[in-house]
């Protein structure tokens, strides 16, 4: 009995410890910088990828793939208590090979050229600070974005031409779990999927604006 009370009573004080944190106040500004790694942008690029040598029977085929970091740029402001909005600006780059299967190279192919992809998004997401100290805040977001895609093919082969094509994406956002470490100045961690990347670190400013 003297077990149950004890655990009742720490349940208590931590259930109270939880009402008196600080909330993420009306009006609060927040900026951000970071980079991230495992975009969707990434996953649909194959996708795009497989789908093009799918409707060239194999023909052609994209090999030896590399994405950089996600660079993340952000800005964030608290509508009501605990609730911030805000936009995303994220860059991404990625180099790729397109091979070509020819009649003296049916299987392996010759080098036809590098495709170079600069991937540009704007977002706006939406995150609530379920656990917001001075120190310490924890959240969870959606956004919504839109990514367009400079697309430059750079020709190794007479049977090709140089050429640069535009299109665009609607990717969306998710982040499971944020952490922000620090006051005004902080340390920043999301864990999530979408065009910010898996899981995406950074720098954090915050600060009120004073009436």
């Amino acid at each position: 009995m003297n077990k149950f009370r004890t655990s009742i009573l720490i349940l208590a004080m931590v259930f109270m410890g939880t009402q008196g944190l600080k909330a993420q106040e009306k009006g609060t500004s927040a900026f951000n910088i970071g980079i991230g790694a495992g975009s969707s942008t990434e996953i649909a690029n194959d996708v795009l990828d497989g789908i093009g040598s799918i409707f060239t029977l194999g023909n052609f085929r994209y090999e030896n793939e590399s994405y950089s970091p996600v660079i993340l740029l952000g800005y964030k402001y608290a509508v009501i208590d605990r609730l911030m909005v805000g936009v995303n600006l994220t860059y991404q780059n990625a180099k790729t090979d397109r091979i070509v299967s020819t009649d003296a190279k049916p299987v392996f192919g010759d080098l036809e050229g590098e495709i170079t992809d600069n991937f540009y998004t704007i977002g706006i997401e939406g995150v609530y600070h379920y656990i917001s100290k001075p120190s310490f805040q924890m959240y969870s977001g959606l956004g919504i974005g839109y990514t367009m895609n400079t697309e430059k093919f750079v020709s190794n082969a007479d049977s090709a031409s140089d050429r640069t094509d535009t299109y665009g994406l609607v990717p969306l956002q998710f982040t499971f779990a944020g952490f922000r470490f620090g006051k005004t100045i902080a340390a920043s961690l999301e864990l999530g999927f979408g065009y910010k990347g898996v899981l995406n670190a950074g720098l954090s400013y915050q600060f009120q604006k004073k009436e």
